[in-house]
């Protein structure tokens, strides 16, 4: 699913206000400055660069705002800054450290880099209060799930294809806005905790190929109003039968499957258990 980047546009919408900004006072130009070095600083430890995106970085200077990657967007308060990240597919190696860039750059709403080679794990999140959208897929982060990154106002968060252990958190489901959690191909563990079913504002839920998640689909998981999509294939080590609600559930989704919605305001149910003990 390609990374979204809705919260970017609200945050332009909510500054429109400032659409006729006056010339870059000195707090501009100090947050800006703030930013580059620290892109700067982030960009000596990359030694592999198969698309030349350094190239880019050069010739741009000092202007971080046209690096590539880099997206510049006014703060509520009006301040010039970097909004986001996107290195997806850049291939950056080779092991690059998320404490170097993700935790510095304060004023980010999103943070994408897929495939990339970030190793290690991920940095205390709680000072960067605009960020909404995180995505590490396929990189090489290894350790224990890393709950610092859960200290943000996400509302996105795929962490799929990295090498992170620890039982399921119940944690992420303390998260209300939380809509989008990608965590397939891991190495996670235990149940899913009942208390992830509280999150009314949970669409897509994807935690595949984890093979020592256990138990069943907590059964409320299956009741909330705005999920669309139930990923659990590949984990082995659920079994059990569904409770009533994601037996109906399961049957909604095999009917969007033969006959997928007509509206395009309609989004087609998935649910998956391939691979897995549970039955219906």
């Amino acid at each position: 699913m390609a990374p979204r980047s809705l919260l970017l546009a609200a945050l332009s919408a909510s500054t429109s206000f400032f659409a006729q900004a006056a010339p870059a006072t000195r707090r501009q130009e100090d947050n800006l400055a703030r930013d580059l070095a620290t892109l700067k600083a982030f960009a000596e430890t990359i030694t592999e660069d198969p698309q030349d995106i350094k190239a880019n970085w050069t010739a741009a200077g000092d202007d971080v705002c046209q690096w590539a990657g880099v997206t510049c967007a006014e703060r509520p308060d009006g301040v010039l800054a970097v909004a986001g990240i996107d290195f997806n597919n850049y291939e950056f190696g080779p092991a690059l450290r998320a404490d170097l860039i993700l935790d510095k750059l304060l004023d980010i709403t999103f943070f994408h880099a897929n495939s990339n080679s970030f190793t290690g794990t991920l940095p205390d999140v709680s000072a960067l209060k605009y960020l909404y959208e995180v995505d590490f897929s396929n990189n090489r982060l290894s350790g224990m799930f890393p709950l610092e990154i859960l200290n943000a106002p996400l509302t996105f968060l795929d962490l799929r294809f990295n090498n992170f252990i620890r039982e399921l958190p119940e944690k992420l489901f303390q998260m209300t806005d939380l809509t989008v959690i990608f965590l397939n191909n891991n190495n996670l563990t235990g149940p899913i905790p009942d208390s992830w079913a509280n999150n009314q504002a949970l669409t897509e839920l994807l935690i595949a190929n984890n093979t020592e998640i256990t138990g069943v689909i907590p059964d409320k998981l299956c009741a909330l109003p705005n999920v669309t999509l139930i990923d659990v294939s590949g984990n082995s080590g659920m079994t059990g039968r569904l409770g009533p609600k994601c037996r109906q559930y399961a049957k909604e989704a095999d009917r969007d499957a033969k006959n997928p919605p007509k509206d395009n305001s309609t989004i087609a149910r998935t649910f998956n258990i391939e691979g897995t003990g549970l039955t219906l």
